[in-house]
């Protein structure tokens, strides 16, 4: 396979060269350039044995100078991405499992520096209330060294009550606790996933599970999804197509866009899956926060597997989980966990057992506190940057709003310059793709929310004066209006 430069050009859209100001100096646009290639390559978009045209041509095609060419393509070969033989050109050569270029989700949003919006948590642990632990509860458990990797016997009966509701009876038995839900997938993945392996996702997902299957050499196929949830007719010809190992999904409430599964749709996806043969893992993390009154709860498809927590709805520091696994793969995730982990903390799940049994009060009260955010936060960017489009959720944490660019990862890289982080849409996608949405949480103090998207604003005048103005040059002379795409 060959590819033109042209087409190159255009895998590569504009954004790629944006000269931000405070740039570190390493960061050069041959580094750019080369961050940007490799991207395509280990996505898929520029696969092995494709060959690259000219250095001259490709030059032309991007509008920037050879030179530039040679070090960025230097550096692909440094990484090993890249071949070169004089007189038979340069190709794509990489390893089946190239390290990812992209940091893991928890690095794009874990992190202190100025105001998080990223991270769709919980604020802090205030909605615990209070709780009381003491030596005399440790001594109590059983078994009395405290390994137990299935999990106390007393909460394991209480999530299988709190679970049940949605309609398929739930075995104690059946529940392993975990610590956290993201815990529980790489269970999941660790003891039923090999390399090669394909597992089906929804164009947008949950990243750590795109972080969870590179990390098993496991292969990621996407599923389209619309206002309703997930498509049928692109899982049916996914099914027939593919046979993945796994389906993952999210029905209840969706992340990132904080929408539910129609419950019309909802039963024709549960008969084509019941009919494909593939473990289906359904993620319930953000279950227990619908904000809408006509988003009721939909049935458990019979024999998926289920994981949730109490991180987004209490405390992500309490770090508990779950997954409702009938048997024989429930006993298959406890030996591969005797391999890899020999429990949960019992002290988080005696606090855990204090928190689910006043589990109802606290929800209600969570989900008015959460409704009110999320309509406080829709307002000021309505009226902050009007020319931005925001879902209004049915559930979870965060606002999913799409903005008129074809990548909005160079504006979130500006933002946080400004120092207020929000996720790109881009970490969400299976293919990594460009993307032009971005992911505010709204669960945190108000004031704090108003002086985030007031630096947002500032951040997306700065860039359209920028764009505009033309003082975004390529190496050419040319301007990135020039390639623009709203």
């Amino acid at each position: 396979m060959t590819v033109s430069g042209d087409e190159i050009a255009q895998l590569l859209g504009w954004e790629w060269a944006l000269k931000l100001p405070d740039r570190d100096a390493p960061t050069n646009l041959a580094r750019r350039l080369a961050l940007s290639m490799r991207h395509l390559i280990v996505t898929g978009l520029l696969p092995n044995g494709t060959r690259l045209p000219p250095e001259r041509v490709l030059a032309a095609s991007i509008g920037v100078s050879r030179p530039t060419i040679t070090a960025a393509l230097d550096d692909l070969r440094r990484l090993g991405l890249i071949a070169a033989k004089q007189g038979s050109g340069t190709w794509v050569e990489h390893a089946e499992n190239p390290p990812s270029p992209f940091p893991a989700m928890a690095d794009m949003v874990f992190t202190d520096h100025g105001i998080n919006l990223a991270a769709a948590t919980a604020q802090d642990a205030a909605h615990l209330g209070p709780i009381n632990l003491t030596l005399s509860d440790l001594l109590a458990t059983s078994p009395a060294h405290g390994y137990d990797p299935r999990g106390l016997p007393e909460l394991r009966q209480r999530v299988a009550e709190h679970i049940s509701r949605d309609g398929v009876a739930a075995n104690p038995d059946d529940i392993i606790i975990t610590n956290g839900a993201h815990h529980a997938l790489s269970l999941i993945l660790g003891a039923l996933v090999k390399p090669n392996d394909l597992i089906a996702a929804e164009e947008y997902t949950y990243g750590g599970l795109l972080d969870l299957a590179h990390t098993h050499r496991a292969r990621v196929d996407i599923i389209s999804r619309d206002s309703g949830g997930t498509v049928v007719g692109s899982l049916r010809q996914l099914l027939r197509r593919s046979k993945p190992k796994l389906v993952f999904l999210m029905p209840r409430v969706h992340g990132p866009t904080g929408t539910t599964t129609d419950p019309n749709r909802h039963t024709e996806l549960t008969a084509e899956l019941m009919a494909a043969g593939s473990v289906v893992i359904e993620d319930d993390t953000l279950a227990d926060l619908i904000l809408t009154d006509n988003h009721g709860r939909l049935p458990a498809a019979p024999g998926a597997v289920r994981i949730g927590s109490l991180s987004k709805s209490v405390w992500g520091g309490l770090r508990l989980g779950w997954i409702h696994s009938p048997a024989p793969m429930r006993d298959q995730l406890l030996r591969h966990r005797a391999r890899t982990d020999l429990g949960t903390p019992i002290a988080s799940q005696i606090v855990g057992l204090q928190v689910i049994d006043g589990l109802a009060t606290l929800l209600n009260r969570r989900t008015a506190e959460l409704r009110a955010r999320a309509e406080h936060l829709q307002q000021l960017v309505t009226a902050a940057l009007p020319d931005w489009q925001a879902t209004t959720p049915h559930g979870g944490l965060s606002l999913w709003v799409r903005l008129p660019l074809r990548d909005a990862s160079t504006f979130t890289t500006m933002a946080a310059r400004s120092g207020v982080l929000v996720m790109p849409g881009t970490v969400a996608r299976p293919d990594r793709n460009a993307d032009p949405h971005i992911r505010i949480c709204f669960d945190r103090n108000p004031n704090i929310v108003e002086e985030g998207v007031e630096r947002l604003a500032e951040t997306w005048t700065r860039l359209l004066q920028t764009v505009r103005s033309g003082e975004v040059k390529f190496e050419h002379g040319g301007h990135a209006e020039n390639g623009k795409s709203s």
